[in-house]
């Protein structure tokens, strides 16, 4: 495992690509994360709804992760209307 002091002498772009399961699986990062899925959906009756309960629902997904666990939902598929239309997953 690295240290923060052998990460020093890395250049930047380097550094963004060292990424343990601990980092990802840490508060800070599930919360900015939960964040940033909320963007734009603030108004949303389910993202509301998941957002109240947002500490136990990111409690369970570090559970998941930290113990290997965790497995990604289906895909979504849907359609991009602007600028040509387009299929897409999600």
């Amino acid at each position: 495992m690295r240290t923060r002091e052998s990460l020093q002498g890395l250049p930047r772009r380097q550094l963004r690509r060292i990424c343990t399961l601990d980092a990802v699986a840490s508060w800070e990062n599930l919360f900015l994360a939960a964040d940033r899925a909320r963007r734009g959906k603030r108004r949303r009756a389910d993202v509301e709804d998941w957002w109240r309960r947002r500490e136990t629902e990111l409690a369970l997904l570090r559970e998941e992760l930290l113990g290997g666990f965790w497995l990604p939902g289906p895909y979504r598929i849907f359609t991009i209307h602007e600028p040509n239309r387009q299929p897409a997953a999600h």
